[in-house]
């Protein structure tokens, strides 16, 4: 993404985007609960060795990409890589966000 020059964009605050987002929302939120029973995600090899909220966090983001195996073994992958690096627990902050 690059910054622009561009003066005369609305603001997110504009009553005419907020309209815009609210209709997309409920279009997105119906499109989810249309496809909620088919989503399937695919058995990774490594998957089981994911620490519970890593799990949770690589199941959100899989999830979408569903009957893709390469890309979910490679987020699984980039999971595992993280979670060796990432041993300090999160701020109670953080965690609750979680």
């Amino acid at each position: 993404m690059q910054e622009t020059n561009q003066t005369n964009l609305a603001k997110p605050t504009d009553k005419k985007m907020l309209d815009i987002a609210d209709v997309l929302r409920h279009q997105l939120l119906q499109y989810r609960l249309e496809r909620y029973n088919s989503l399937r995600l695919p058995k990774v090899e490594g998957d089981e060795r994911l620490h519970s909220r890593t799990r949770d966090l690589y199941q959100a983001l899989a999830l979408p990409l569903g009957k893709n195996a390469d890309l979910c073994e490679y987020l699984v992958h980039l999971f595992e890589t993280q979670q060796e690096i990432n041993r300090e627990p999160l701020s109670p902050a953080s965690a609750a966000v979680l």
